[in-house]
């Protein structure tokens, strides 16, 4: 089982290098449906999907062993099961007399940040952490006290974990009523699978396995990959000890360094170390780099020299003392710029506080921005309705969808009656009125008075009130994203706040480990600049007291 560990920088190419390697295997006679690629979210098993099925010209069914390996687990090992919805999480505490709030996007999972002011969601939290560090469920503990004596073996001592044991109610109790739920209802979540796999010695039917990201990977995973790593012809994995930033997930850099450091050379084992960086240009690079060495310990940080592929950048750094408009100064609306924050406060703050007064379209990483592609095509509806330019098929359609009937502009049965009436290429107002609306509607053919009649929320309202009143492109380049919703991702211009929150600085102060994650994860965040790079300080009320370096 010779195993091949690629090694390389954030942009260095390590997928790329990865998907040349399947290559490789399949040129050598490997089936593509005998190779196992795992990669650890969601959005990176699609892109690499994509990649798969562009290089091999084959379809998504083909890579029936491509996908994360919760969905690999999934699919191989209880797909008779339904995944458990946030619904259902609700009204599964309903029963126990406590408070659940739903988790509405992907970011509040990635970043961890469901809401841990509320019973419920704070013990799922502490669940999920539990298992995937103990490997273990509460059908292998035995009573509250088994619970606490293993939690507290566990690197998962968190401040508002200890609410849990000192509370009115008995999380042990809950849990194991929570497991019973599951079973009764043929439910499963995301941890449970990765127990599945684990507890019956699982493997996966396979000749190769990849896995990408490696120094993401929890407990629980990792030890599932030593389970699918026996017997195989060959194991190729990648990733950066640096970029380890899913800690409250357990992900621990140590299960990559260690897998270095066994390199077994004379039984054909590799390390391969990607030289350059595609992405950074080499005054961000190095400054990446400066910043890792500066306050990572030395056994702790791997590749560190590495070879720009191109030359220049910029780095800025200010203070801004509370001032978010000035983010404005660092926008160029021909780049694709991120603005990341630690934390989703941060930024909704930036959102609600800059962005949104400002009129400044923007898009999210992970979420849904207010700007969607409908809201957009709404917005350049009404700039062609105001300027009195005909409007096409699909506009004409917008306008009657989007003004409420109870206003007393249009008569009863127009919005229906448009969908069924042959369409036209152009519609002046005229051809407006004759299909159901009044005179009156002239009224608000104004920019002050247009979007009231519109059936948009507040926040879009706003929006587009303070926007510039020229056409928005679907493709928007500014997006604003938590640090951990950046991860895989890149922009010519990367805006990033080193505000933190009085929890992650408390949480960081605890050890050298806890204060080496959080560099590790404005590493991630500052190397996702291609040419500029805009560090800000103060953009928050507290920032004086909570800094990162």
């Amino acid at each position: 089982m010779p195993t091949h560990i690629v090694l390389g920088s954030a942009g260095s190419g390590k997928t790329f290098s990865l998907i040349s390697k399947i290559e490789h295997e399949v040129n050598m006679g490997t089936p593509l449906d005998r190779i196992c690629f795992c990669t650890f979210s969601k959005a990176a098993a699609e892109e690499a999907r994509d990649r798969l099925m562009l290089k091999f010209n084959c379809v998504k069914e083909d890579l029936h062993l491509c996908g994360t390996i919760h969905s690999i687990c999934y699919r191989k090992y209880c797909a008779d099961k339904k995944v458990i919805k946030e619904k259902q999480k609700k009204i599964f505490f309903k029963t126990q007399h406590l408070d659940y709030e739903i988790i509405r996007t992907d970011e509040d999972l990635v970043t961890n940040e469901s809401n841990k002011s509320i019973p419920g969601n704070l013990i799922l939290n502490f669940y999920d952490k539990f298992r995937m560090g103990a490997c273990k469920n509460m059908s292998k503990i035995k009573s509250e006290k088994e619970l606490v004596d293993v939690y507290t073996k566990l690197n998962i001592t968190s401040i508002e974990y200890h609410d849990l044991f000192s509370n009115t109610f008995n999380i042990y109790n809950i849990l194991v009523e929570y497991e019973k739920y599951l079973k009764e209802n043929d439910l499963i979540d995301f941890a449970g699978m990765l127990l599945l796999a684990y507890d019956n010695n699982f493997t996966v039917d396979a000749d190769v396995l990849v896995i990408d990201e490696f120094q993401d990977l929890s407990p629980i995973q990792f030890f599932i990959y030593r389970l699918w790593a026996k017997n195989k012809k060959e194991v190729y994995i990648s990733g950066d000890p640096n970029q380890t930033i899913y800690i409250f997930n357990l992900a621990n850099a140590d299960f990559l360094l260690d897998e270095i450091k066994n390199l077994d050379y004379k039984n054909g084992d590799k390390k391969i170390i990607l030289p350059k960086t595609y992405r950074m240009a080499s005054k961000i690079n190095t400054h990446c780099s400066d910043y890792i060495n500066k306050h990572m310990r030395k056994d702790k940080r791997v590749h560190t020299n590495i070879i720009p592929n191109k030359i220049g950048g910029e780095i800025i750094e200010e203070e801004i003392e509370g001032n978010l408009n000035r983010i404005g100064e660092f926008i160029n609306p021909e780049k694709t710029t991120f603005i990341l924050t630690r934390t989703n406060y941060y930024k909704k703050k930036i959102i609600e506080d800059f962005l949104i007064p400002n009129g400044i379209p923007y898009g999210e990483i992970r979420g849904k921005s207010i700007w969607s592609e409908k809201a957009i095509d709404i917005f350049n509806m009404t700039l062609r309705l105001v300027e009195k330019k005909p409007l096409n098929e699909d506009e004409a359609g917008l306008l009657f969808e989007s003004v409420p009937f109870k206003l007393g502009l249009m008569k009863r049965g127009s919005k229906v009656g448009f969908k069924k009436a042959k369409k036209k290429r152009e519609y002046e107002f005229a051809d407006l009125i004759a299909g159901g609306f009044n005179s009156n509607l002239f009224k608000y053919l104004n920019y002050e008075k247009i979007y009231d009649i519109l059936d948009i929320s507040e926040p879009v309202k706003m929006a587009f009130k303070s926007a510039k009143k020229e056409e928005v492109d679907r493709d928007i380049k500014l997006k604003i994203s938590t640090i951990h919703g950046s991860k895989g991702q890149e922009a010519d211009t990367v805006i990033i706040f080193k505000d933190i929150s009085k929890r992650i600085a408390e949480e960081a102060s605890k050890s050298i480990d806890d204060f080496e994650s959080e560099i590790r994860v404005f590493y991630v965040g500052q190397s996702r600049a291609s040419e500029k790079l805009v560090i800000l300080r103060g953009g928050f009320s507290h920032s004086d007291r909570y800094m990162i370096p």
